[in-house]
């Protein structure tokens, strides 16, 4: 008994989709941004610092590294904070993190210095300042 095989003739355009289809979902399943691939990273990551709302006794340190992604972020110095909130990220995450430094004594100026270092190496070192009411 022979075999029958049927081809199916597909356009150019029509393969074209299927193939970039194809390597958009390998590189959401790897990780891998798409569009920064080859490039090197060379800027370090961007940070904000913020009192939330007048007179509280809090900075919030933002951090994001959108090309390697975030690696670290460690407290480099502190003067008048009593304790802090770095919320724990994968390697190469590539959105905001948002660290939370309590002042210890909301009467006097407290000072926070945070260092952010993303895959690539780069590093950003971020203040952030409460001045008392």
């Amino acid at each position: 008994m022979a075999k029958t095989f049927t081809m199916v003739r597909m356009s150019g355009l029509l393969m074209l989709a299927l193939a970039l289809l194809f390597l958009s979902a390998l590189f959401i399943l790897s990780g891998t941004n798409p569009v920064l691939a080859g490039v090197a990273d060379t800027t370090g990551p961007g940070c904000v610092s913020y009192v939330p709302t007048i007179g509280a006794a809090r900075i919030k340190v933002t951090v994001r590294d959108t090309e390697s992604g975030l690696d670290s972020i460690s407290v480099v110095q502190t003067k008048n904070i009593g304790s802090w909130e770095i919320p724990s990220f994968p390697s190469g995450y590539q959105y905001g993190i948002t660290s939370t430094f309590e002042v210890a004594n909301s009467s006097a100026n407290a000072r926070v210095h945070v260092r952010a270092v993303d895959v690539a190496g780069n590093t950003t070192d971020c203040t952030g300042n409460y001045i008392a009411p």
